[in-house]
């Protein structure tokens, strides 16, 4: 009997000596960094289950996808500082306010550009139904993307 409670005893300080270990060689990763690469898990199985890819249309489609996603990233990020920098909009000049606009016009139209290049991309490596599938999936998944976190924020306040 007591030789089992010296064996429990040992595994519980061995067990809390391991993960104080392990906590020192992983480093903590920001909230922030740990909820995108959840919902990038998260986007990568819902297009998967939604498109029903062959191995090989995955093979080329997810490269293409990937570098889409990225320049798209770095074209809003480009103009997110811009836009905390001017909270006040009303308070602008004339000037500084058509300058806004101006920009605003321009990221659009690169958008426009980018999402264009990537539909004809796409029309190389799907069928035309599976790129419909994929904009139909695209916005879907926005929109459970937003219910889960309202979920979760009303489950939060409880």
């Amino acid at each position: 009997m007591n030789t089992w409670k010296f064996a429990l005893i040992a595994a519980g300080i061995s067990g809390m000596t391991l993960g104080m270990s392990a906590q020192k060689v992983i480093p903590d990763l920001p909230r922030e960094t740990i909820q995108r690469e959840k919902i990038e898990t998260f986007r990568i199985a819902y297009y998967t289950e939604r498109l029903n890819l062959t191995p090989e249309e995955a093979q080329k489609f997810w490269p293409v996808y990937n570098a889409y996603k990225k320049n798209m990233d770095q074209k809003i990020r480009k103009e997110r500082p811009h836009h905390a920098e001017m909270p006040d909009y009303a308070a602008l000049s004339d000037n500084d306010a058509a300058a806004l606009v101006d920009a605003e016009i321009r990221q659009v139209q690169e958008i426009s550009t980018l999402t264009q290049k990537f539909y004809t991309d796409l029309k190389q490596i799907l069928a035309p139904q599976k790129i419909l599938l994929f904009i139909e999936a695209d916005r879907s998944f926005k929109r459970v993307l937003l219910k889960k976190l309202e979920d979760y924020r009303s489950h939060e306040k409880r």
